[in-house]
């Protein structure tokens, strides 16, 4: 998998600082390291050509969708692409650098990361393991991101009743199975909670899936004890070039001492009816 890191189909449970920084470094595109202190790392909104696939272009409206998820689903079994955040190799080589100094002196780039301004990538450190001019190619080449195949998986749909649809990952996608698209309520049952905030996506071709049109719901949902809290999002739509439907699932969750954060896109055909 040279010139290749997984940034979706993720699961990344955190307890500790340091932890946080080498887990979402090893999982994550290196430029949302470089670009996010470790501080912040889980409530700040990724850049939008890396990692969030609607790119900002979410508008709040209560009137239908441009894309009609009843296009999207249809009862029985997709054979869908578990997609992953692909960066040029160069990158790779640059950002593995990094990694391996960051290993060895981690409290240090905590204490870096404070120096961090808003909007801007952290300063660069002959610490950091890689030079001023490596870390400026770095920078550039973070940029040219696309979204690239990891697998294929199984994703059951079934239609428990008119316009509520059940979703089962199985063994291979289990953070799907228990989700249920209401369309009959325009809500989303998930596992966290209900999510009810309807918003249209119409993301440009600057995005790492290129451009695409969808329907997002999200829940802001905070349990009994008032310190637990969860932002979860489900999105569903088309990409304008080739067709190919989306599944975007992404769940943020805070405990006291622990931190979640689960995240899927998923490609696949549009069913035919």
């Amino acid at each position: 998998m040279s010139g290749f890191i997984e940034a979706k189909a993720f699961r990344i449970l955190t307890t500790h600082p340091g932890e946080c920084v080498l887990n979402r470094f090893t999982i994550l595109t290196c430029s949302v390291i470089f670009c996010c202190s470790c501080s912040d790392a889980e409530q700040a909104e990724p850049a939008p050509s890396l990692e969030k696939p609607e790119a900002s272009a979410i508008e709040s409206v209560s009137s239908p969708a441009v894309i009609d998820p009843h296009d999207l689903i249809v009862p029985g079994t997709l054979t869908v692409d578990v997609m992953g955040l692909a960066v040029p190799k160069r990158a790779e080589e640059i950002g593995r650098k990094f990694k391996q100094a960051l290993a060895k002196n981690p409290d240090w780039f905590l204490e870096h990361s404070k120096n961090k301004k808003p909007g801007e990538p952290l300063p660069h450190d002959e610490r950091m393991g890689i030079s001023k001019e490596e870390y400026e190619e770095f920078l550039k080449l973070s940029q040219k991101t696309t979204m690239r195949k990891m697998k294929e998986a199984p994703l059951i749909i079934t239609q428990k009743e008119e316009d509520v649809f059940e979703l089962d990952g199985g063994t291979e996608l289990s953070d799907f199975t228990g989700i249920v698209i209401d369309l009959k309520q325009d809500q989303v049952q998930s596992p966290f909670g209900t999510l009810t905030e309807r918003s249209i996506i119409n993301a440009p071709e600057s995005t790492a899936l290129g451009a695409w049109n969808g329907v997002q719901w999200k829940g802001n949902l905070t349990e009994a004890d008032g310190v637990t809290g969860s932002v979860a999002k489900l999105a569903m739509g088309k990409i304008k070039k080739s067709g190919r439907c989306v599944i975007y699932y992404d769940v943020r969750k805070i405990t006291p001492g622990e931190k979640t954060h689960i995240s899927h896109i998923l490609n696949y055909d549009a069913p035919q009816k």
